[in-house]
């Protein structure tokens, strides 16, 4: 793995009834930071079972993209920050935690 890839922390969405995963996760990121994507790579899967909801998270790559990183949604995020694989905050929510573990060691799941 490149230790010079980075990563955006990281954006999120739900998958609309009908959606395919792909294009659930192009859209949220355009409506999040701006960022165009033609195409992504999945590259890791984690879950997160708590007691009252069931989350499947998924990690992608950006391929190729045109765009920066914008502030579009200043009341669910404070700013965008890319950082190196092998330099990242301490403070990471769990889940992706664990998707950027799978993506350091090669582990879909």
């Amino acid at each position: 793995m490149n230790s010079k890839l980075r990563i955006p922390l990281c954006w999120k969405g739900h998958l609309e009834w009908g959606e395919k995963l792909e294009d659930c996760a192009i859209r949220e990121l355009k409506e999040e930071t701006g960022i165009e994507v033609k195409r992504l790579k999945l590259v890791t899967v984690t879950d997160e079972a708590r007691d009252v909801d069931h989350y499947v998270h998924f990690g992608f790559l950006l391929d190729n993209f045109k765009g920066e990183a914008k502030l579009i949604e200043p009341n669910k995020c404070e700013k965008w920050e890319f950082f190196d694989l092998n330099d990242l905050p301490k403070n990471l929510f769990w889940p992706h935690k664990q998707l950027i573990k799978n993506l350091k060691n090669h582990t879909l799941y």
